[in-house]
């Protein structure tokens, strides 16, 4: 294509190792790449990534047998590698591990996943990030699963 400025392309999935000839690349990501060009034909080219499912499991050293089993599922991440695989499981692991998750119906105003709260209990007040959220659209409440953190 013709460039003459600069430009940048966003892509619906992820590239690595770019190539330009006939222009020049100024910056690029996993999903995008931006280029200039002085009104000659440029040639952006790049690899896909290789699209490998691959299922890895810890088990809570602290949990007892009458613990009922809480299992987390992370599906389709990206950009995570048979190489570091395995320190993004122990990272997640050690924060759900550390952390209790609370579950409670609240009339949600602006909140949204990710959001840090506060919410009393009949035990104290907990203090978590939002983890999830289920809406109940008839009543107007929300279902709000709660990661309780001790330090942030």
């Amino acid at each position: 294509e013709v460039v003459n400025g600069t430009y940048t392309f966003v892509f619906n999935k992820p590239y690595h190792s770019y190539s330009i000839t006939g222009g020049t690349l100024v910056d690029s990501g996993a999903n995008y790449a931006t280029i200039t060009g002085t009104g000659s034909e440029v040639i952006l080219t790049g690899k896909g990534y290789d699209d490998v499912t691959k299922q890895l499991m810890v088990d809570n050293p602290v949990a007892v047998a009458t613990d009922l089993p809480n299992v987390v599922e992370k599906l389709k991440n990206t950009l995570i590698t048979s190489s570091n695989s395995a320190n993004v499981l122990k990272h997640i692991a050690e924060i759900f591990f550390r952390n209790k998750t609370l579950t409670t119906t609240v009339l949600l105003g602006d909140e949204v996943v990710g959001d840090m709260v506060i919410i009393p209990t009949e035990m104290g007040t907990v203090t978590g990030r939002i983890i999830g959220i289920e809406l109940d659209l008839v009543n107007g409440l929300a279902e709000l699963t709660i990661l309780e953190v001790e330090n942030e």
